[in-house]
């Protein structure tokens, strides 16, 4: 072990910033890009396959929380390696299990599986006019209908309320009549 990484748990990232992030419901969601309840069912769902027996082991929120920021980042393996104070083949491994442990046994469900025989998530976007996203709704079932997702997902709530800060002229007889652009 690295006398650098020896020091994690006075000044890891999951020991320190990790645990405050914890009171602040926006920066958890800005470092996790998911609110606290949904990474604590995350680890629900994946404790079983994810737990080490040795004391020394990392627990699953350690290991969870890392691969995590690798995915939501990109950062090199190496950055996360230093700032949770542990070996870069460790976040490497760590990666690699979890994201496998998530496609097997979380992601891949029944619940998933269409009438075609093959696994499917629905994404539902909106971009603007270079194209960078401003709505995403992602995560339904494959196996349902695209309208009935869409009616259930919040852009398509939002539209039929009149949310969405779209020109009501927008939605006229003359304006659909004439589109050379659309909402789908």
């Amino acid at each position: 072990v690295k006398p650098i990484n020896q020091l994690r748990q006075l000044h890891g990232d999951y020991e320190t910033l990790f645990q405050e992030l914890k009171n602040d419901e926006n920066l958890f969601f800005r470092y996790t890009r998911m609110s606290l309840p949904l990474f604590n069912k995350l680890v629900q769902l994946t404790n079983s396959h994810l737990r080490k027996n040795s004391y020394r082991a990392l627990s699953t929120k350690q290991r969870l929380i890392i691969a995590l920021r690798y995915l939501v980042t990109g950062y090199l393996p190496l950055s996360i390696a230093l700032a949770f104070r542990v070996g870069e083949s460790t976040v490497r491994i760590l990666i690699k299990e979890i994201c496998q442990v998530l496609i097997n046994n979380v992601l891949l469900r029944k619940s998933f599986f269409n009438y075609k025989k093959y696994y499917s998530i629905v994404l539902m976007a909106v971009t603007n006019h270079v194209y960078r996203f401003t709505l995403i709704d992602v995560g339904a079932y494959g196996g349902n209908s695209d309208g009935g997702i869409f009616n259930e997902s919040l852009i398509g709530e939002n539209l039929k309320n009149e949310n969405l800060g779209l020109p009501k002229e927008l939605f006229s007889y003359q304006a659909v009549r004439n589109v050379h652009q659309f909402f789908c």
